[in-house]
């Protein structure tokens, strides 16, 4: 859950927020941007990259700290990557390919901000990462045999597809804590190999300025929803019935090309 604090707190569910995410790939592409295939498969794979959150977002943790539902990133570790890796397993039955593309997504947020160590094979982090290589190195064995995806599996495509995943999950998520008016999106992929840096602007009525501009229309309006929280509640029991009696609300980010200064 991503808690935009404020009066009133919004509270936005994690595949909501992958929702909005899978808005951005499906326009994603344009004559500076390279275009990714397999298109379906990865345009799931944004979409649905938090799908282990569902059962956890209907029945969320009280975090003692707020007396509100845990935001993501207060998550205890353990939980974190049990939500992970659920994600990961619900996605095989849908499509491996996207499974395989969200696994390398979390191993690389695992690596960068968690902490797994050799000195300790059994930490969370360890475990999680070690599973999740085996389980990649499988997939692309068995992949590397199919004809119609042997080529998505190569080494420098599959970073692509992993590149391009940890930035619409990043600026999916930035807009949905609406912390900044604006903020920088780093090594955004123009093809394999090739990035850029990108400038985002929240102006008021949410829209949002893209420099450079990545998309194929020349505007268009991404998604999500959330609730209205009136807490802090006493215990787990209290916050889960103010989150079910909550009001839901729908935002709506404009997207546009930045603005010559």
């Amino acid at each position: 859950m991503i808690l935009q604090q404020g009066d009133p707190i919004v509270a936005i569910s994690q595949p909501s927020h992958s929702w909005l995410s899978g808005q951005l790939a499906r326009v994603w592409g344009n004559e500076r941007f390279n275009p990714f295939e397999p298109f379906e498969p990865i345009c799931l794979a944004a979409e649905q990259h938090d799908v282990g959150f569902l059962g956890w977002e209907r029945e969320p943790a009280l975090d003692p700290q707020t007396g509100l539902p845990y935001n993501f990133d207060c998550l205890p570790e353990a939980m974190h990557f049990d939500l992970w890796a659920r994600g990961i397993s619900e996605l095989k039955p849908v499509c491996w390919y996207s499974a395989l593309i969200v696994s390398l997504h979390f191993c690389d947020l695992c690596q960068r901000f968690h902490h797994a160590s050799a000195k300790d094979p059994e930490s969370a982090a360890t475990r999680f990462l070690r599973e999740q290589t085996r389980f990649q190195q499988t997939t692309v064995a068995r992949f590397s045999r199919d004809p119609e995806l042997k080529n998505a599996v190569t080494t420098e495509l599959l970073e692509f597809h992993r590149t391009l995943l940890a930035v619409w999950d990043f600026l999916s998520l930035q807009l949905c804590r609406g912390r900044a008016d604006q903020f920088r999106v780093p090594a955004v992929a123009l093809a394999a190999n090739k990035s850029c840096d990108m400038t985002v602007r929240v102006r008021p009525n949410q829209i949002v300025e893209v420099d450079p501009w990545p998309f194929q229309p020349e505007s268009f309006d991404g998604r999500c929803e959330a609730r209205i929280l009136k807490g802090p509640f006493v215990d787990e029991a209290q916050m889960r019935s103010g989150l079910e009696e909550s009001d839901q609300i729908t935002l709506v980010f404009h997207f546009v090309p930045a603005k010559a200064d």
